[in-house]
């Protein structure tokens, strides 16, 4: 700009001309606008850093909210669906061994190894395949036969902390249970579960069972031509009387 007495030129922010020492009066405009400019980009940079400090730690604060709702409801995800996966983890494993697992049950039915079988099956956790469906009878009938053999313990135990009436209450009810799968009356199971095959291992495992029962409660032939038919309440009577005689 113009020095407006001598016409030279000046700086903007020169308060007085250099040449005729006439004041610069745009000058001091300049600078008094600058200050009022400078403390305003201040007060406003102050603001916006504090703003944007602000935002920092409550966006921060917001995603590590995020992240633990996601990892909560991951949670709960697996949690409500762990049997499910755990399901579809073991039909996988039973897909790649299932020739195996089969010839093994295969051999402990033809051996009649009742409690093997059972012990087998849970322990690999077969009990439940749909790739193993046709011996799903198979393994109800043997574990209805394992807890028949616990409770005889029980029973057999003068130690034991279960009463005698309560162990064949127990006994009854296996009983009961075991002719249901020799004699069963559902046409959707028959279909589903039964073959010669299954009969054959259902029918000498209930003979075999039968046999104890006779044995340990002292019961007759003429007894055990009618017991299957009894009801429940009447073959824990049965049982109850026979094993008290033999106590004697």
């Amino acid at each position: 700009m113009k020095c407006e007495n001598c016409g030279n030129n000046l700086g903007i922010e020169e308060e007085i001309c250099p040449y005729c020492g006439k004041e610069n009066r745009f000058a001091k405009k300049h600078i008094r606008d600058m200050h009022k400019y400078n403390n305003s980009f201040n007060s406003t940079r102050e603001e916006v850093l504090a703003n944007s400090r602000r935002f920092s730690a409550f966006t921060v604060r917001l995603t590590v909210v995020a992240i633990l709702v996601a990892l909560v409801a991951v949670s709960f995800v697996i949690y409500f669906n762990r049997y499910e996966l755990e399901t579809a983890r073991k039909e996988r494993d039973v897909k790649r061994h299932l020739g195996q697992y089969r010839a093994k049950i295969e051999t402990m039915m033809d051996d009649r190894d009742y409690l093997s079988l059972e012990s087998y099956m849970r322990v690999n956790r077969l009990t439940y395949s749909e790739q193993l469906d046709e011996y799903y009878v198979v393994y109800n009938a043997s574990a209805a036969y394992h807890s028949f053999t616990e409770y005889m313990a029980y029973l057999l135990d003068e130690d034991s902390f279960m009463k005698d009436e309560e162990a064949i209450e127990q006994i009854a009810t296996l009983l009961e249970r075991l002719y249901g799968y020799a004699s069963p009356t559902s046409e959707y199971e028959i279909k589903k579960y039964y073959n010669d095959e299954v009969y054959a291992y259902i029918d000498d495992l209930t003979a075999h069972t039968e046999i104890l029962v006779r044995g340990y409660f002292g019961l007759s032939d003429e007894d055990m031509e009618s017991f299957r038919t009894l009801s429940r309440a009447r073959k824990q009577v049965m049982l109850e009387e026979g094993y008290a005689h033999v106590g004697k």
